[in-house]
C-alpha cells in the first residue's frame, strides 16, 4: 500500500500572514489520523508544508558553511507543535550546525545542544545570540581599523596551510585574528570568530563546491566558461585581501542577526549540556525531563565532518592539526572507521 501524501487544507494549516506565532499542532494531529486510518507513512514534503519560510538564505541559518544541514522547514515545524501543552524544552544532541537550537531560540523555547565537534557548539551558539547590532557594527569598525595598522602576528598553524594559502594571504589572515582576539569583550569576539572563519575558507584555494577541503582546479568535464571562472577564482585568492572579504561577511552576517531579532527580540543563547552526545550533563538537563527531542544523526561515514571543518578548527584554536584525528575518533561521521567496528 503506498504511503498516504497529506493534502494541506486551509482550515488546518495556521500561517497568518503576520510574524505572530504559528502552531502547527492540527497538523501533527492531521498526521496521526491519517496513519491510524490507513497504517502506512505518511508522505510530507515538508517545503510545501511550512511554506511561509523561504528556501535558502534567512534569518542567522546561513551564516557560515557546514555539512549536511538540517531542512529548517523540518525543524520550524517540529518546534512550533504544541502537543504536550508547549514543551519549554528542546534538546539536539547532534546539533551541527544549529538548524534546531535556532528554530527553538526563534519559537521562544531553550534550547539545548550537545555536539562533538566544537566548531558545531561555537556556530550554534553564535546563531541564537541576540546580538545588539549597532555593537556589532561599531566593533566590526574597530576590528577593521585595528587589522589596518597591525603589520606583526602569531603565526597560525594550519594543516597543509600552503597548499591552501599564498603566503602573504596567510599573513594578512594571521593578523586579522590577532585584531579580533584583542577585542575586549568575549561574547562579541565569538560573533567575529565565526565571520573570519567563514572568510578564511573564501580567500582559500578550496573548491567551494564541496564540503571538505579539495583543492579548487580546472577539469576537462567542465564547460570553458565554468573553466574559466575557476581560473579567475584561483588568480582572485592568489591577491585576496583577507580583511576587505572579513568586512564583507560581517555586514551581511549582522543583517541576518537584526532579521532574526525581529522575529524574536526576546530569543535565548543554547545551553550546551555536553560535548558527548552519550554523556549529557545532568546538571543542565531540566529535573522535569525534555519532552521534546529534534535531531538528524550523524550520517555514519558519509560525512567527513571533522575534515570538513579542520581549517576552521586550526584558524579558531579549537584543534591544532595534531589533534584533529583524536576529534576524528570521538565523531561518529568519520572519514575512517576503527578497526573494532569491522
Amino acid at each position: 500500500m503506498p504511503p498516504t501524501t497529506l493534502t494541506t487544507r486551509q482550515d488546518i494549516l495556521l500561517h497568518p500572514s503576520s510574524k505572530s506565532v504559528v502552531d502547527t499542532t492540527l497538523l501533527i494531529e492531521e498526521f496521526k489520523r491519517l496513519y491510524s486510518r490507513d497504517r502506512v507513512p505518511v508522505e510530507v514534503d515538508f517545503r510545501q508544508l511550512v511554506s511561509w519560510l523561504k528556501v535558502g538564505d534567512q534569518l542567522t541559518h546561513q551564516i557560515h558553511p557546514y555539512p549536511a544541514k538540517l531542512l529548517p522547514h523540518i525543524a520550524h515545524f517540529f518546534v512550533h507543535c504544541n502537543t504536550n501543552g508547549g514543551e519549554k524544552y528542546v534538546l539536539d544532541p547532534f546539533c551541527g550546525s544549529g538548524t534546531v537550537a535556532l528554530e527553538a531560540s526563534l519559537a521562544g523555547k531553550t534550547a539545548l545542544v550537545a555536539d562533538a565537534n566544537p566548531l558545531a557548539i561555537l556556530l550554534t551558539k553564535v546563531k541564537t545570540t541576540p546580538y545588539d547590532v549597532q555593537q556589532l557594527r561599531d566593533a566590526t569598525t574597530k576590528i577593521f581599523q585595528r587589522a589596518s595598522r597591525l603589520r606583526t602576528a602569531p603565526e597560525v598553524l594550519v594543516v597543509n596551510s600552503e597548499k591552501w594559502y599564498a603566503r602573504d594571504v596567510k599573513r594578512r589572515l594571521e593578523v586579522l585574528l590577532r585584531s579580533i582576539k584583542e577585542y575586549g569583550d568575549t561574547n562579541i569576539q565569538d560573533f567575529f570568530l565565526i565571520c573570519f572563519s567563514a572568510t578564511a575558507r573564501k580567500v582559500s584555494r578550496i573548491d567551494p563546491a564541496i564540503a571538505v577541503p579539495v583543492r579548487l582546479r580546472t577539469k576537462d568535464a567542465f564547460s570553458e566558461q565554468q573553466n574559466l571562472r575557476i581560473l579567475e577564482k584561483l588568480a582572485w585568492v592568489e591577491t585576496a585581501r583577507p580583511l576587505d572579504e572579513f568586512f564583507r561577511i560581517c555586514h551581511a552576517n549582522i543583517a541576518r542577526v537584526e532579521a532574526a531579532n525581529k522575529v524574536n527580540p526576546e530569543r535565548k543563547t543554547v545551553e550546551v549540556v555536553s560535548d558527548d552526545a552519550r554523556s549529557l550533563s545532568s546538571n543542565m538537563i531540566p529535573s522535569t525531563g525534555v519532552p521534546l527531542i529534534i535531531t538528524s544523526p550523524p550520517y555514519g561515514t558519509a560525512q567527513k565532518y571533522v575534515r570538513s571543518s579542520s581549517l576552521s578548527l586550526n584558524w579558531l584554536g579549537l584543534a591544532p592539526p595534531d589533534r584533529l584525528a583524536e576529534f576524528e575518533g570521538r565523531s561518529i561521521g568519520r572519514e575512517h572507521s576503527p578497526a573494532y567496528r569491522n
